[in-house]
């Protein structure tokens, strides 16, 4: 004689499902995983190739070639979450690898950025706030001891926002004691947050603000036109 079927408890259904999420959110990790030790691998040998260091920066900077006098420094990608590309005036040494700066030196970072941090950012960039902490937080140390300017250029119908300081600017290259140039390219393509810190020399480093002429530094807004017009964040 037949035994009746026996019906299945739902607790069974929702254990299976649970097994496959966890064995999923498992093969996730290990895929996270696998793409960290692949970029941190691939950021390893990049830094020992000065062609691949540049191609990626081109890349990270929609740029058709680097500024003229600048070489990358550093340049990685995290897809989906971050790029920063380092320039320095310094050319590679006999390894390959360029360590600190002769005068000035460039940081640009994409990064992926709540509104509320984008606001704030805009904010402090438009003069309504004195704190640039967005920027520090999402991209390096830095030490602002006295502001000199505030700016907007139009770069082919996009805007440049930028702030000039007296300050000290920490890649992990080495510290720049200086003037630093902090600018957010205003771009509306998605929610990225794209900042670059132009950093150089201070022609007169005890001079009065007032009295201090930044024609040719990193505060100059023909130099900062010049030197941006080499490539076009928004497009990237």
């Amino acid at each position: 004689m037949d035994q009746p079927a026996q019906k299945r408890s739902p607790w069974v259904y929702v254990g299976c499902g649970c097994g496959a999420l966890v064995l999923l959110s498992i093969l996730g990790v290990v895929l996270v995983g696998y793409v960290i030790k692949d970029k941190v691998e691939g950021f390893t040998a990049d830094m020992k190739d000065p062609a691949a260091r540049t191609a990626r920066a081109k890349q990270i900077l929609n740029a058709q070639a680097l500024p003229p006098g600048y070489f990358a420094s550093i340049s990685v990608s995290v897809p989906m979450v971050m790029d920063m590309a380092l320039l320095s005036d310094k050319a590679p040494d006999a390894s390959g690898e360029i360590k600190g700066f002769d005068k000035r030196g460039f940081l640009y970072f994409k990064v992926i950025s709540p509104d509320k941090d984008r606001d704030k950012l805009r904010d402090y960039f438009e003069g309504k706030s004195d704190d640039a902490g967005s920027l520090k937080k999402a991209t390096v140390n830095m030490d602002v001891r006295e502001t000199l300017k505030r700016g907007a250029l139009d770069l082919a119908g996009k805007k440049l926002l930028y702030v000039a300081n007296r300050g000290d600017t920490d890649t992990g290259q080495g510290k720049a004691k200086g003037l630093q140039t902090m600018m957010l390219f205003d771009c509306s393509t998605d929610q990225k947050m794209r900042v670059g810190i132009w950093f150089g020399e201070d022609p007169s480093p005890t001079a009065p603000a007032k009295d201090l002429d930044l024609k040719g530094t990193v505060a100059d807004e023909a130099s900062m036109r010049a030197f941006v017009s080499n490539f076009d964040p928004c497009g990237a």
